[in-house]
């Protein structure tokens, strides 16, 4: 967090000049998603997709489309982030080495296809270890804390972001908080739902984008009474958390995990007419102020 004023200034540096395909480029996109800053990253991914695309750079072309990909699937625009999926595969397999399956594991996640991502999960589990991948394991952890959150599993969601957000994986582990705050307030686990709230509320303040301020705004409603996250003001575009849509740029929404993208999965349900099913409000002892989003 100390050095997000420089990484923001420097991405911001970068945005301004002309853009090449070159591992600056690649440096530039993971920090635009370790800040949360979805525009940026939207805006950099689909420069380098274009570029890719107009001078045949097929070296490049798997890079492009899996950043562009993910920037999708976070805004839960799932039909784009496959036809760029099913675009990567079509190239020609000799032109890099084979890469593994993250992105398919991250849309097995956001579909609740619970068979289809063990299979990858797997998969990622043995590359990590025969490549190397560290950061393999912890996409797998993440991709597990979002299915369980959206299936409403929220034991196990919760005990998969913390294994991802515990590692301090860059753009993994920031974005592992709000999965751990939804899964451990909705699971009686209220100290490791307040932790994670109070980090994602520090980070908020450090990257100061509208995506982070309404993720962090939505995480410390929820451990403060339940209920009011779920209220639309709260993590609605009207309100900014998502940011203005420019043109054709997704937006990303906070929401609940569980209406975000996946209307399949259930919702917190009264156990009687009238009843609440959540418990009485509970505040964190220490709540860091994030401030509202613009």
């Amino acid at each position: 967090m100390a050095a997000a004023p420089t990484l923001k200034e420097a991405l911001r540096r970068y945005r301004a000049q002309p853009h090449d395909l070159d591992w600056l480029s690649v440096a530039c996109d993971i920090v635009a998603m370790d800040m949360w800053d979805d525009e940026a990253w939207f805006e950099l991914a689909a420069s380098q997709l274009r570029l890719a695309r107009a001078n045949g750079t097929l070296s490049w072309l798997p890079f492009t489309l899996d950043y562009l990909a993910e920037n999708h699937v976070q805004a839960g625009e799932l039909s784009k982030a496959a036809a760029l999926r099913t675009e990567r595969e079509g190239v020609d397999p000799g032109t890099r080495e084979a890469t593994l399956p993250y992105v398919p594991l991250l849309l097995a996640a956001w579909r609740g296809d619970g068979p289809g991502l063990a299979g990858l999960a797997g998969e990622m589990t043995r590359g990590a270890s025969d490549r190397g991948e560290g950061a393999a394991l912890t996409y797998t952890d993440y991709a597990q804390a979002v299915l369980h959150n959206g299936l409403g599993n929220y034991g196990a969601a919760a005990d998969a972001a913390h294994r991802a957000s515990a590692v301090d994986e860059m753009v993994l582990s920031p974005w592992a908080l709000y999965e751990l705050t939804e899964a451990a307030a909705r699971s009686d686990q209220h100290e490791r739902a307040c932790a994670a709230a109070d980090q994602l509320a520090r980070l908020a303040v450090a990257s100061g984008s509208n995506w982070a301020r309404g993720a962090a705004a939505r995480s410390r409603a929820l451990v403060s009474g339940g209920r009011a996250a779920e209220a639309a003001p709260i993590w609605s575009t009207a309100n900014g958390c998502a940011g203005a849509s420019g043109g054709s740029r997704p937006v990303i929404s906070c929401g609940p995990r569980s209406t975000r993208s996946r209307p399949w999965a259930p919702r917190p349900s009264p156990s009687a007419p009238g009843e609440s099913s959540w418990p009485p409000a509970r505040r964190c002892a220490s709540a860091p102020t994030t401030p509202a989003p613009t």
